[in-house]
């Protein structure tokens, strides 16, 4: 079984250089073994562009295009990974959000022994940027150390991990049905209530490996 990365980049071609700096960083410290691909969403438009990077820096990369419609669909594109027609070729799948630079071996976070949780960075509890989807009451009741970034998400290719990530995606289909309106940190807090609610996180095994806002 291998292992897989994947990012994604749609609509802002500024996101593009983005990309390139975390695949080039990826390429030159990350020291990627065989048995990684390294997959990114897009849009049609950008397929070769992005295809042209894969050649430059020699990774062994993957497209997978989305014909998404809006800025927040791109947001939660992330969480369709379990639709990727060849996502039975891995065993364990590593998110990163473009705008990360790998700046040491990437295997220092792929070669963790992983419970079937998600495992993301803590980041300090913000009610809207982690809590937006808790009431009044859960809110009050919650641990407030429990929170995390969603730009780093480690996790194995299994039952549990794509039901946390069906739910998530029906839970903001819902949503939209009551007009309500686009969260500011896009999908993270549905991300965040969903893997809270049912314990399945992980937000201290990344801490010293992983760096937020260094």
């Amino acid at each position: 079984m291998k292992k897989l990365i994947y990012s994604c980049v749609f609509f802002n071609e500024n996101y593009i250089n983005l990309i390139e700096l975390l695949l080039k960083s990826y390429k030159i410290f990350g020291d990627p073994s065989n048995d990684i691909d390294y997959l990114i969403l897009c849009n049609d438009e950008f397929k070769n562009r992005i295809q042209e990077i894969f050649n430059i820096l020699n990774i062994n990369g993957k497209i997978w295009c989305l014909d998404l419609k809006t800025i927040f669909e791109a947001g939660y594109s992330r969480l369709k990974i379990f639709d990727y027609p060849d996502i039975n070729l891995y065993n364990k799948i590593l998110y990163l959000d473009c705008d990360i630079l790998v700046t040491n071996s990437i295997n220092n976070i792929l070669d963790f022994q992983l419970e079937n949780k998600l495992y993301a960075l803590k980041e300090v509890c913000h009610r809207e940027y982690h809590c937006l989807l808790f009431n009044d009451e859960e809110y009050n009741l919650l641990d407030k150390s429990s929170t995390f970034s969603a730009g780093i998400l480690l996790f194995n290719n299994n039952i549990i991990i794509k039901d946390l990530f069906s739910k998530v995606l029906l839970h903001i289909s819902e949503y939209f049905k009551d007009n309500l309106p686009v969260p500011v940190c896009l999908d993270q807090p549905f991300i965040v209530y969903h893997a809270v609610k049912n314990n399945l996180y992980d937000n201290e095994k990344l801490i010293n490996i992983v760096v937020n806002n260094p």
